[in-house]
């Protein structure tokens, strides 16, 4: 689910709980005030993300009610007697529960962190008497995996568990698929028909990883609750408490550094800690939990931690974790690097994608040092090299090398990976005194993934410093993560993604700025070779990097010696080596700690070798270790509970489980092994999700196939007579939608079909008198109107113009309370739409129109640029042509020649030279108005007041620095246009613009 449309549901679900009566004494409760929603960037609902700074996305642990039918919404404890509500709720409201307390435990081991959440919400806003879904979303915080889940409610119990493929064959229940993960690593799932009134009791585990800034561990956890989820109606104070555990992995000592919550010291310890906050509350943390510590050390160090294998282990081998530290004090000069980006630019790279790739390689480009070298390579089926060798890091070679990149990679045809590859690991390691870094980008899957990997691991020379570290990143979830991973592993390079295009910039740039920052290259462990043998995850030692420690754990047989070297190359190539010392891990789960990165490892190797036994091997790690993994499934079982016929002898057994189970089955847990189908159609990345509202299209679509059958035989006349049988509301209904659709020239279909349908022109002209709608109606001669309910159907001629069908579709739903007729006329009225505007809609030609649209230097240094892009092709625009440019002085004082003689002309020449600008043909049906309206006024102090929504107010400063252009009429868009597009342009035109 798209997280405005989350936002959507959730706002309406506010806006449905005011209606919510507490009682004399207690106020009912209001909504948070949101920014204006009337004036908006666009016609279209999907702009409110550039609109809406502030969303509805959930920071915190959250339980919503799930409304579909308004009327349930009421107070469990005091009746309020309120008038029925009418209509139902599509997509469903989201009313977020009041919390009744939350405990947080987390528990930090080395790079990992493992955290409990455990809360009670309040079902607090639909009367006793009724039922309702509730969904419960849980925040993550870096690379965040569910591991189990916990609920019970008064009548029902869920919890998770691990299945394989062959259980789930065994298994005759029925299930169905449930849970999603939106943008933000929030896991989302739901529980069925909660009495109103009653508590719900959620327990939630995930592991996630910690972040190593600056050197620092960092935790952060989402724990920043709104307002509204603090119950209104309780008199005495909440309960919050946070239990936090450090255990490092190392007897160094450990400074606290930052913590958002008051902690008090429960216990320090050789490289442990432990913290406790708990106290009584008035509102809920309105921060996340923030926690960063640091190891007492300076220098490179490390150790190997030993554990011994459960008795119920499968394998018995000992388990081992070895792990560096690069220390705070790092002095040492950089090493030499070549640097190569293959970028795919297919299709589905197109917009953002491949705008932020681009500003992310330029970005890494000047934070390379002097010496190193650099070359780019861009493929989509055909391919482009910035150079036919390596480039040296100087400006000027950036400089052209941001130029290429602006006008030839164009997002475009199909995914090729292969070539660009062979190309890149041939045009680097040709020197002995550099690291050669490779940077895989790409957002699809191909088929000779397995042959990719095999090529790379023949070129590439295990163990010399010259040879390639490939580094990838995958953009969302169409491309195959562990091919991306597997061939990150082999090149000893390291992989990162981003699941949703706005983190893209920060997760690219993370891993670009780690891995051209390495510390210790070509690391080895002497006392691996001397044991009897060992399996290691990764399957290669990478790089220890200034940025990030490394980490490295497996399975062994024999024995280490109580110290163990290690050994790698600093930048001037000499050996460094660490006495490492080997210790057993004490009150730290081992095996939990490696679990996540030796599951998709393994997973990533059973798919290069294909090998069944390796997936069952997975298969058994991830059910002993309750690890989610790509051959295992995560059921959320539920468990009815029933009152027992005679009482209990213990009297905390309040209620006896019985044997009947349902199941479902949570998804989007795990990456998926890539989708071939989707790359190749180019769709743009993204998490495949599922819909809050996704009935209702497949009961539109199931009846419509139906009802064209008899829409082909029936005329509007006969169609509004069968529905007058019925009763007369209905008939003026179908009436009206005809008349809408008449003004929307719809009617050519009912010509064709029948010969009397003139006749029924008398009675769709209801507003034919109007003159706002006389010009849409084809020319004929109506007699006088008879009186109807104008409004309504001005109303739907209007929601006609505006909407796309699919959204008529819902509004004809909502007006069920108005008009007051059943869901069987609903339903007609739903699928003949559908089938008339699939006949008739497609034959309406409406002109486009072409403008100019120009973000000024202000928007591009400003990181405007992909945002406002995304604006425009959301609110309809296509982009038709753009060009980045650095304009110079005498085609400034051309374009705006008009303004020569004001005063303000020397400051807007000044002004819009200063930088590079980025100008757009866009088109679309009244282009030139709408641009206007969504840039707003020129002054932008004056829009800020005016029009807050636009993007002057958002980006602009004032009237020469409003950020971007957009011309004011046809003329000047035509003039406008041809003045930076020299294959439209007109001799002797002079530009005359009204505004800046």
């Amino acid at each position: 689910m798209a997280v405005d449309e989350f936002s959507r549901s959730v706002d309406m679900g506010i806006r449905l709980s005011k209606r919510i009566y507490h009682g004399k004494d207690i106020p009912s409760m209001s909504a948070p005030k949101q920014p204006s929603m009337e004036k908006s960037l666009s016609s279209s609902s999907s702009a409110s993300s550039f609109r809406l700074p502030q969303n509805y996305h959930p920071t915190s642990p959250m339980a919503y009610a799930v409304i579909t039918e308004p009327v349930v919404v009421d107070n469990p404890d005091i009746r309020s007697y309120q008038p029925y509500v009418y209509g139902r709720c599509d997509p469903p409201a989201l009313i977020p529960l009041h919390m009744i307390g939350v405990t947080m435990e987390v528990d930090c081991y080395l790079d990992m962190a493992f955290v409990t959440v455990s809360g009670a919400w309040r079902l607090h806003c639909v009367t006793s008497s009724a039922l309702c879904d509730c969904r419960i979303a849980i925040p993550m915080g870096e690379l965040g995996s569910v591991l189990g889940v916990e609920v019970d409610t008064t009548t029902k119990s869920y919890f998770t568990q691990l299945m394989t493929p062959e259980d789930e064959k065994h298994d005759e229940q029925e299930t169905k698929k449930d849970g999603f993960l939106m943008k933000g690593n929030t896991y989302t799932f739901q529980i069925s028909q909660v009495e109103g009134g009653s508590n719900i009791h959620v327990k939630v585990r995930f592991s996630q990883k910690l972040l190593y800034q600056d050197h620092n561990f960092c935790l952060n956890v989402p724990f920043t609750f709104p307002p509204h989820v603090f119950p209104i109606f309780k008199k005495e104070y909440c309960k919050e408490k946070i239990l936090l555990n450090v255990n490092s992995g190392t007897p160094a000592g450990i400074t606290c550094n930052i913590a958002s919550h008051p902690l008090k010291e429960l216990r320090r310890q050789a490289g442990q800690l432990g913290f406790l906050y708990e106290a009584e509350v008035v509102k809920w943390s309105t921060q996340d939990l923030y926690f960063s510590y640091s190891l007492c050390s300076n220098e490179i160090f490390g150790g190997l931690l030993l554990q011994t294998p459960s008795l119920h282990d499968y394998d018995q081998r000992e388990m081992f974790c070895f792990y560096l530290f690069p220390g705070s004090y790092q002095s040492m000069k950089p090493f030499r690097k070549e640097v190569v980006f293959v970028i795919d630019v297919s299709g589905s790279m197109r917009d953002d994608p491949l705008e932020k790739t681009k500003d992310e390689v330029i970005g890494s480009l000047w934070k390379l040092n002097e010496g190193d070298s650099f070359n780019i390579i861009a493929s989509n089926g055909d391919i482009k090299l910035f150079s036919s060798s390596m480039e040296f890091v100087i400006d000027e070679t950036i400089t052209k090398a941001s130029e290429w990149m602006n006008t030839n990679l164009i997002a475009d045809g199909g995914t090729n990976l292969l070539l660009p590859l062979k190309q890149a690991i041939d045009m680097v390691g040709r020197t002995g005194d550099t690291i050669p870094f490779i940077f895989l980008v790409t957002d699809g899957s191909v088929e000779d993934e397995r042959d990719i990997c095999n090529m790379v691991k023949g070129r590439i020379v295990d163990g010399e410093m010259n040879s390639p570290r490939i580094c990838t990143f995958g953009i969302g979830s169409y491309c195959n993560h562990y091919f991306l991973q597997m061939l990150a592993s082999i090149g000893r390079g390291h992989y990162d993604s981003a699941f949703d295009v706005d983190s893209i910039g920060v997760r690219m740039r993370q891993l670009i700025d780690n891995a051209t920052t390495p510390l210790l290259s070509n690391v080895t462990l002497d006392a691996l070779e001397k044991l009897e043998s060992h399996e290691i995850f990764p399957f290669c030692f990478p790089d220890l990097l200034s940025g990030s420690p490394l980490i490295v754990s497996g399975r062994f047989k024999g024995k280490f010696p109580d110290i163990v070297k290690a050994t790698g190359f600093l930048s001037d190539l000499s050996v460094h080596v660490i006495d490492v010392k080997v210790s057993k891990a004490n009150d730290m789960p081992l095996e939990m700690v490696c679990a996540r990165r030796e599951v998709r490892m393994l997973t990533a190797k059973a798919w290069l070798d294909q090998n069944t036994e390796l997936e069952e091997k997975v298969a058994k790690m991830s059910l002993q270790r309750g690890v989610p993994s790509e051959y295992t499934r995560m059921i959320l079982v539920q468990h009815d509970n029933l009152k027992p016929a005679i009482a209990s002898d213990l009297p905390e057994e309040k209620y006896a489980k019985s044997k009947n189970e349902k199941m479902a089955y949570l998804i989007n847990l795990n990456f998926g092994f890539g989708n071939l189908i989707a790359t190749a159609e180019n769709l743009p990345p993204g998490i495949e999700e599922l819909k809050l509202s996704e009935p209702l299209g497949k009961m539109v679509q199931a009846a419509s196939s139906c009802w064209t059958i008899f829409l082909d035989r029936l005329c509007c006349r006969c169609f509004i007579h069968a529905l007058s049988q019925i009763n007369d509301q209905c008939s003026i209904a179908c009436t009206e939608l005809c008349t809408a659709l008449a003004c929307f020239q719809c009617l050519g279909c009912c010509y064709e079909m029948c010969d009397s349908c003139s006749e029924i022109c008398s009675c769709l002209c209801v507003l034919g008198g109007s003159s706002v709608l006389q010009p849409s109606i084809p020319a004929y001669s109506f007699p006088k109107p008879q009186p109807c309910n104008a409004s309504v159907a001005l109303a739907i001629t209007v929601q006609l113009r505006r909407s796309s069908i699919q959204r008529f579709l819902s509004m004809l739903i909502n007006l069920r309370c108005g008009l007051c007729f059943g869901d069987a006329v609903i339903i007609i009225l739903l699928v003949s739409v559908a089938s008339l505007s699939r006949r008739s809609l497609a034959n309406v030609d409406l002109e486009n129109e072409r403008t100019l649209a120009i973000v000024k230097p202000d928007g591009i240094s400003g990181n405007y640029t992909s945002s406002i892009r995304k604006v425009i092709l959301e609110s309809g625009f296509s982009i038709q042509r753009e060009v980045t440019v650095q304009l110079n002085e005498d085609s400034v004082r051309s374009f705006y020649a008009e303004h020569s003689t004001k005063s303000f002309f020397p400051n807007l020449v000044k002004y819009m030279t200063s930088g590079p600008v980025l100008i757009m043909v866009l088109q679309k049906v009244s282009a030139i108005a709408d641009w206007r309206a969504l840039i707003g006024p020129t002054d932008a102090r004056k829009a800020k007041i005016t029009h807050p929504d636009s993007i002057r107010a958002m980006c602009g400063q004032d009237l020469e620095r409003n950020c971007v252009h957009g011309s004011d009429s046809r003329e000047s868009a035509s003039r406008e246009i041809s003045f930076f597009f020299t294959d439209t342009f007109s001799e002797g035109t002079t530009l005359k613009h009204d505004e800046l």
